[in-house]
């Protein structure tokens, strides 16, 4: 499947024309086709995953109460959306390659094997890495610091995700927070490029910021926006994007609440509802380079104290 991935990126790769985004909404073509997509899709409804491995994830790690949201079903925000941002944007070439790429390739929605899951045992949130999905990522960004770091050399949209998923081996079957840090070492050139943190399902494509693709959530460092499922983003919290910002993304496994923090600051649920077996993400459509934190250092956020990527942390197996 590897090559058949490759395959993909390769020949889209001609597709990714950057431009500054308009002033223009509706009257431009790209973004009248997207937004009929958008409509389509709300009129089509949300259906519920019915992977047998995902049902049985949720159902041991959470206690689903019968009056929390409905599985996997992202309840309308009220706020408007924003079909253009402050700066980069894809083309719509770039979009509907994502919408064929998560056709052809869903959302595995599976746990690690048995012997991965020892070796997750034994070393707890330090096996958490940043990790190629590609090879042909490695001309685009670079994996530094033994998977805690990374470095993007180019001005195209480039994702990278860990190599596990938010899952805890913990007994503790409610309260379980998973959480991660970004933080901002270089950025050539703020005024202009876009950096993402949030959450995404695997296989996906790699071309595609965080949020801005089926079964992904991402919050965007250009105007604060937070983006769901591709479609335009909506308010959430402050731009960001200098150099020693840190930004974080939690998840909640009990309620599906996914929330981002600049800098230590809590700033609110901006997703609810939203359960997938999750891999922590980040991207950039510029060159800069990001250090991350999966919990094996103290995290800016202090209420995430005491939980990481793999959710509750042992403090020998934190420092």
């Amino acid at each position: 499947m590897d090559g058949l991935v490759v395959l993909c990126l390769c020949c889209r790769c001609t597709c990714f024309r950057r431009r500054k985004r308009s002033k223009v909404s509706i009257e431009n073509p790209d973004v009248s086709v997207i937004q009929d997509l958008y409509k389509q899709r709300l009129s089509a409804g949300t259906q519920p995953s019915t992977h047998p491995l995902l049902k049985t994830y949720a159902d041991s790690q959470i206690n689903v109460s019968s009056d929390l949201p409905g599985y996997n079903v992202v309840p309308p925000a009220p706020e408007p959306i924003y079909w253009h941002g402050k700066k980069n944007e894809a083309s719509l070439e770039s979009f509907t390659a994502g919408e064929e790429f998560t056709r052809a390739y869903p959302p595995l929605e599976v746990l690690p094997p048995a012997d991965h899951l020892e070796l997750i045992k034994n070393n707890g949130v330090h096996a958490w890495r940043l990790s190629y999905d590609t090879n042909a990522l490695q001309s685009l960004v670079t994996i530094t610091k033994d998977g805690l770091g990374a470095k993007f050399h180019t001005t195209n949209d480039v994702a990278v995700q860990s190599n596990y998923p938010l899952f805890s081996l913990s007994e503790l079957q409610s309260g379980v927070l998973h959480y991660f840090e970004m933080t901002i070492l270089s950025n050539e050139s703020p005024d202009s490029t876009t950096i993402a943190i949030g959450l995404c399902t695997k296989p996906y494509p790699s071309f595609r910021l965080p949020g801005w693709n089926l079964h992904s959530v991402g919050y965007h460092s250009d105007d604060g926006h937070k983006f769901n499922d591709a479609y335009g983003g909506r308010e959430y919290g402050p731009s960001w994007g200098v150099v020693g910002d840190t930004i974080g993304c939690g998840y909640s496994a009990d309620t599906g609440f996914v929330f981002f923090t600049k800098n230590g600051e809590f700033l609110g649920n901006a997703f609810t509802g939203i359960r997938h077996v999750w891999f922590p993400s980040i991207g950039a459509d510029g060159k800069c380079e990001v250090d991350v934190n999966f919990g094996s250092k103290t995290f800016v956020y202090s209420g995430a104290k005491g939980f990481g990527a793999s959710g509750p942390i042992t403090e020998e197996k934190q420092y």
